[in-house]
């Protein structure tokens, strides 16, 4: 037995013996015997558990690889076919027939290192439907994708995966897109990677079928080909690091596609190096004659094909400079189709000079208005518009808590990170402690029981009153001290299907919850020491001893006494939770994880752990039912049993699930009108208008340019 496991051993019994020992000094022998006897029953219930998880590990073999290869392949074809299909680059003219071409030699390695002796047959240039064929011309099959912002580089990395897939044979490695926005340099590149397949494709986890590690052996076997979507995205600061980290890197060695911003990606060279045996290609601006093209082909004939006739002619005749630079990359050109879809709208207006000299200014107009015609605002609608404003100043909201978090990833889990803590510390405290106490009817609660039956003690004396008085505080204190703690961001929970033991960790306890510890002892120690020093006058009078040291040694007392306490429940309720969370590791249900079956993956094992701890908490607190004869009294002991076991039991799921902080945070904001009710309703429908783009588990907006346009209009408006 390693040390670790025999430390946490001693430690869980030594927090066990704590309830224990209090309740066979306030209750009784008889009491303390039903609780040890629930206690007794944990290490047959954990063994055979353990015994149950460890059935049917599927062997670490070439099958378990294979297996989940095979099923990857399907997922990941399946997922990002809707994706591009979402996105409208599936047709018979993809992405406006965008064209690459080698990009100048500076950027690329040695081109006899890409292309070995033959590397002058080779030349580098193609439309988007030629792009899988360019991948296998380069015998390390390393690609960089350089472009300028909204040139389609993500689009073309899309379609490249799924030119991959469906070239796929058994065996070759499964093109998967990683978005490197949530990569930090400093890690690992080989751990950054197993995490996100593990939180992109949760059933990889799957042990039982695949073997253990599977994502792991992947990657170590030249299984996957990683898509590394947007090095530009990396702190411009940490991008030569992240080169290098790149070139070093052995899951690389079986091939990699890279994508960038033109300039971005020459700073990184001039200040570090290449991509290793990579060939460079660079996306090439549309000319007029595609986009007009294009725009013919999808706008409908009739008076729609009216209203764009005159932006059509000024674009074939070439005299608007402005606006054929603006619509030469493919983002604004789709842009423009959604802001002026509506009938009642005018294309023509962007051939308007006066209000559009520049190029800046058209782009500037169309990141502006593309919100809310994607949520089908228009003019002659009033209704319709203020909905969809309402839905970008949401936006804006996400949007600026993305930038204050220095993250393009939009992450369910993380909306807590915003939350202020301190005032919904303060109204969960009073409001759930307040509930907590009120099914008694008379003042009294499990909690406030448990404190009175302290004060009434030989230690104390009787002091009634003060005593249901400093139930209620310490009911108050406790619930929002674990409600701080719940407020406090973590990674959503990984489900598994089965059990299986894992190392257990301290979750999201930190520095700042051990300063609100010490804190709620201070509060709860204060009314102790008043309910001693009452207790004293009211049986000696003012000539009772109120000498220093015998003060001195109240206030200790009261503290250690405050902390003993809530050291025990607090302790007691998270011994139970990181059981279940060392024991009970539930495996992924759902085939892949987008943000909404994550999101029910991890309220799922929420709600088992909060209903384990809310069942052990109420045997606990049953023991002291033997002394109850009437059946109002057992009503009362079920009722504030039940009531303990349910408060407690959703703050241990915080201790090892996000769902409970989302779900805290989410209220707390639509109370406050900045996000809806329904907030991943939301979200899935600004991703299928277009708005958002998806990736595993979390959304992006569809270009950093849009995001970093709604945090101007969130700083305008005086945003959060």
């Amino acid at each position: 037995m390693s040390r670790w496991r025999l430390a946490v051993g001693a430690a869980a019994l030594l927090v066990l013996c704590v309830p224990l020992f209090a309740v066979w000094r306030i209750r009784g022998l008889e009491q303390a015997g039903w609780l040890a006897a629930i206690l007794a029953l944990a290490p047959l219930v954990v063994t055979t558990v353990g015994w149950i998880g460890r059935q049917g590990d599927a062997p670490d073999s070439t099958e378990g690889v294979d297996a989940a290869a095979a099923d990857l392949v399907a997922v990941v074809r399946r997922d990002w076919r809707a994706e591009a299909a979402n996105r409208e680059l599936l047709g018979p003219e993809p992405v406006l027939s965008v064209r690459w071409s080698a990009a100048p030699a500076d950027l690329a390695d040695h081109r006899e290192v890409v292309f070995g002796r033959r590397s002058r047959r080779f030349r580098m240039d193609g439309d988007a439907l030629r792009v899988v064929e360019a991948l296998e011309r380069v015998p390390t099959r390393r690609l960089v994708i350089l472009g300028a912002p909204g040139a389609g580089k993500t689009a073309l990395a899309v379609l490249l995966t799924l030119g991959l897939l469906e070239k796929h044979e058994e065996g070759d490695p499964v093109p998967v897109i990683f978005s490197l926005a949530s990569w930090d340099p400093a890690e690992e590149l080989k751990t950054w990677l197993v995490r996100r397949l593990e939180e992109d494709y949760g059933f990889l986890q799957r042990s039982s079928k695949y073997g253990k590690d599977a994502a792991r052996r992947l990657l170590e076997e030249g299984r996957i080909t990683p898509i590394l979507d947007g090095l530009d995205e990396i702190e411009s600061s940490s991008s030569p690091l992240a080169m290098t980290a790149l070139n070093r890197s052995s899951v690389l060695d079986g091939g990699v596609v890279l994508t960038c911003r033109m300039e971005e990606f020459r700073a990184v060279v001039e200040s570090g190096d290449v991509l290793t045996g990579a060939a460079v290609v660079e996306l090439e601006p549309l000319r007029p004659r595609e986009v007009v093209d294009f725009l013919r082909k999808k706008v409908p004939h009739g008076s729609h094909a009216q209203r764009w006739e005159p932006l059509l002619a000024a674009l074939e005749g070439g005299a608007d400079q402005p606006l054929s630079q603006a619509l030469s990359v493919p983002l604004m050109v789709s842009l423009a189709r959604t802001v002026y879809d509506s009938p009642s709208s005018d294309p023509a207006d962007l051939t308007d000079r006066q209000r559009f000299p520049d190029k800046e200014a058209v782009e500037e107009h169309l990141l502006e208005k593309f919100v809310t015609a994607a949520f089908g605002g228009t003019a002659g609608d009033p209704a319709r518009t203020a909905r969809a404003e309402r839905a970008r100043e949401r936006l804006a909201f996400l949007a600026r808590h993305m930038d204050d978090l220095g993250s393009r990833d939009l992450r369910w889990w993380a909306i807590a990170r915003r939350t202020p803590r301190w005032r919904a510390t303060i109204l969960a405290g009073t409001v759930g402690g307040a509930l907590l106490e009120a099914p008694t009817g008379a003042g009294r609660s499990s909690l406030t029981d448990f404190v009175d039956s302290m004060a009434r003690s030989r230690l104390l004396g009787d002091r009634a009153v003060l005593a249901t008085v400093c139930g209620y505080l310490f009911t108050i204190l406790l619930v929002g001290f674990l409600v701080h703690i719940a407020l406090n961001p973590h990674e959503p929970a990984r489900l598994n299907l089965r059990f299986k033991v894992t190392k257990p960790g301290f979750g999201n306890l930190g520095w700042s919850d051990l300063r609100l510890f010490v804190w709620v002892v201070l509060m709860l120690a204060l009314p102790f020491f008043a309910l001693v020093e009452a207790g004293d006058i009211a049986k000696s009078g003012f000539s009772a001893d109120f000498s220093a040291p015998y003060l001195l040694g109240v206030a200790i007392g009261s503290v250690v006494a405050s902390a003993l306490i809530i050291s025990a429940l607090v302790l007691t309720l998270g011994t139970v939770g990181w059981v279940a969370g060392w024991i009970f590791k539930l495996e992924p249900h759902s085939s892949a994880s987008s943000p909404g079956s994550s999101l029910k993956d991890d309220r799922a094992l929420a709600f088992f752990i909060s209903g384990l701890t809310t069942l052990l908490t109420f045997l606990v607190a049953l023991a002291g039912l033997g002394s109850e004869t009437s059946a109002a009294g057992v009503a009362w002991r079920l009722t504030s049993a039940l009531g303990s076991g349910l408060v407690f039991g959703l703050a241990m799921s915080a201790f090892a699930c996000a769902w409970p902080s989302y779900t805290l945070s989410r209220l707390w904001y639509a109370l406050r009108g900045r996000l809806p009710w329904r907030l991943m309703g939301f979200l899935e429908e600004a991703h299928a208008r277009g708005v958002l783009r998806r990736i595993g588990s979390i959304y992006q907006f569809r270009h950093a340019r849009l995001q970093g346009r709604l945090v101007q209009d969130a700083a305008n408006s005086g945003g959060p």
